[in-house]
């Protein structure tokens, strides 16, 4: 199949039935997918995440894991259950995190009894197993991030 001219891809996955995304927005909003359902059975695809005006798909991940991690271009950081966000099959989702400015930098999906994990800009990974400061609902604003946390605003 033809990628057209406006597209970006964001990320791309050998399929492997069983497991389960996570999509978000720029804008901030998301919502966790079956792998299986995202399969196209046509040529041009399968349209997943719908997208309001000015926004674009910034996020698509393995979501292993039972809380999402999101941070912002505006450098505020949250913590919250996995289970907030509704699996669906297509849609726009929920808010992940509000933004006064910018939008949606980076997330992760992780299982909170490892903890949160990153590489720092040495490259080396770095582990947060004290996550109360950053524990919250879905769809608020954040904090400033854990000591160490890249300026990129990336999890890796």
């Amino acid at each position: 199949a033809e990628i057209p001219n406006d597209c970006k891809i964001v990320n791309l996955i050998v399929h492997l039935s069983g497991r389960r995304l996570i999509l978000a927005s720029k804008l901030g909003y998301g919502f966790l997918v079956e792998e299986d359902e995202t399969i196209a059975a046509t040529k041009n695809g399968k349209k997943v995440m719908n997208l309001g005006a000015n926004d674009v798909v910034k996020v698509c991940k393995f979501a292993d894991g039972d809380h999402v991690a999101a941070i912002g271009e505006n450098g505020k950081f949250i913590v919250f259950p996995a289970t907030e966000l509704p699996t669906i099959v297509r849609g726009r989702g929920n808010i992940i995190q509000k933004y006064n400015q910018g939008g949606l930098s980076d997330l992760c999906v992780f299982k909170i009894e490892e903890g949160l994990q990153w590489l720092d800009q040495a490259g080396r990974c770095r582990t947060v197993k004290e996550l109360e400061t950053w524990l919250g609902k879905r769809g608020r604003f954040g904090t400033k991030p854990p000591h160490g946390f890249p300026k990129s605003g990336k999890f890796s």
